[in-house]
C-alpha cells in the first residue's frame, strides 16, 4: 500500500505539520471467522517537519527515511465492510534542521518516536 501520511496543528500563535510516504507490505492470518491478524513492515520516505511560530521564527526539519512495524486486528462487520485497529512502531532521526541559524547538520544520535495507533474502516472490492 501507498500513502501519504500528514498531520498538522494551529495555534493562536502559529501553526506545525508533519508529512511523510509511507510504502507497506502487509500479511494477514484470516483463519479464525470474521477476524484477521496481521503484521508487516513500513518503509517511510521523505519525512518533514515544519514549526512555525509566529514573530518568532519558521523551523523546518528534514528526517532520514526509516523502516517501522506494522501490527493490525480487523474485524469484518459486513460485505464488504471491516474495521481494524493498527499499531505502527517507528522511529525517525533528523538530518537537518534550517530556519534560526540557516541551514545545519542534525545530532545523529538524536530520534524521535513516530508510534501510533489508529481505528480504521476499509471497503474491500
Amino acid at each position: 500500500m501507498l500513502n501519504y501520511h500528514f498531520d498538522s496543528i494551529t495555534a493562536d500563535n502559529g501553526d506545525a505539520d508533519f508529512s511523510r510516504v509511507p510504502i507497506e507490505a502487509t500479511l494477514f492470518y484470516t483463519g479464525v471467522p470474521q477476524w484477521r491478524f496481521g503484521g508487516g513492515a513500513r518503509w517511510v520516505q521523505n519525512p518533514t517537519a515544519s514549526i512555525d511560530v509566529d514573530r518568532f521564527a519558521t523551523v523546518d526539519i528534514e528526517f532520514k527515511d526509516t523502516v517501522g512495524s506494522i501490527f493490525e486486528v480487523g474485524y469484518h462487520l459486513a460485505p464488504p465492510l471491516w474495521v481494524s485497529l493498527r499499531g505502527v512502531l517507528e522511529d525517525y532521526q533528523a538530518e537537518r534542521f534550517s530556519g534560526l541559524q540557516g541551514a545545519v547538520p542534525a545530532d545523529p544520535t538524536d530520534s524521535i518516536h513516530g508510534n501510533h495507533i489508529g481505528l480504521f474502516m476499509s471497503l474491500v472490492f
